[in-house]
């Protein structure tokens, strides 16, 4: 019988939910984890590109999971863990409560289950789910010598994004003025709280243990973009491998379509601006042939 996409998604999505709360409800075990390199933490507001960041990671080794979102990439028990913990964790951050000891139970088991599929103990090991940028620090609690792969895109295109999945499920929760009649205003103010929640949170990891990567440069330049990514995991690459990551980019279709936005007149917000121009954008101009980036 063959099951619809999106069916077959839901369902996989069940069955990661059904574990993850079966595990915790368990007698809570401390699991030895790879300690190598790990784990990789890959996050982003979501429409930004990870995807191609994943396909990169698993042709460079490293594993990110058995059980994944068929169109995502993402984890499904990670993304079963946030389904559950995201809106805690964010508040404990935010007023300066200390974490649930309930939710670190709940991350042990969670990537217990990530990590099931795994051939090799020493195999670089991590995941990817975009909203894991809005907890740095609660994973960094857990694990100290974690690295985050923070992926930005143009705040322009993100406005325009047809993919407000964060938006829709979070944004009365993590807009200061709650979401509005302007999905625009509002991905704009999400992606400027977000990736700055992300900025400072990974400057505060171990030193080299944080990269931002625009996802205009991966497009622009996939060979340099790759060596970055392998240098930032110590990898070492070769050319036969950067080849093999280059050909996996695929530069979304809606790749500059926010230049509308400030064409049309529309005022982009001041911090959002600042932000921009902090991450290498040109906050009034054409991105298309903008300098590289370079942190981490």
């Amino acid at each position: 019988m063959n099951v619809p996409p999106h069916l077959l998604r839901h369902l996989m999505g069940l069955r990661a939910v059904v574990r993850l709360r079966t595990g915790v409800l368990r007698a809570p075990k401390a699991f030895d984890f790879p300690a190598v390199g790990g784990p990789l933490v890959v996050g982003a507001l979501g429409g930004s590109g990870t995807r191609a960041v994943v396909d990169i990671l698993r042709e460079a080794g490293v594993f990110l999971g058995g059980t994944l979102d068929p169109l995502t990439n993402d984890s499904l028990a990670m993304r079963a863990f946030l389904y559950r913990w995201f809106r805690p964790l964010v508040q404990a951050h935010e007023t300066g409560k200390p974490f649930s000891k309930r939710a670190f139970d709940w991350l042990e088991t969670a990537v217990s289950l990530h990590l099931e599929a795994m051939p090799e103990a020493t195999q670089l090991w991590g995941w990817k789910n975009p909203r894991s940028m809005w907890l740095i620090p609660f994973f960094q609690e857990r694990f100290p010598s974690m690295r985050f792969l923070h992926l930005v895109r143009d705040p322009r295109d993100m406005a325009l994004s047809r993919n407000r999945f964060l938006l829709r499920t979070q944004g009365r929760f993590l807009l200061s003025s709650g979401s509005g009649s302007d999905p625009v205003a509002d991905q704009l103010q999400l992606w400027t709280r977000g990736n700055t929640l992300a900025r400072d949170a990974g400057s505060q990891l171990q030193t080299g243990h944080y990269m931002v990567l625009r996802y205009e440069e991966l497009c622009l330049e996939p060979a340099q973009s790759a060596a970055r990514i392998l240098s930032f995991l110590g990898i070492r690459s070769s050319s036969d491998l950067i080849e093999r990551c280059t050909a996996l980019v695929q530069p979304a279709k809606g790749l500059g379509r926010g230049q509308t936005l400030t064409a049309d007149g529309r005022a982009l917000p001041t911090s959002t601006r600042r932000l921009m121009e902090e991450l290498g954008y040109d906050s009034g101009g054409d991105t298309s042939k903008e300098a590289p980036f370079r942190t981490g």
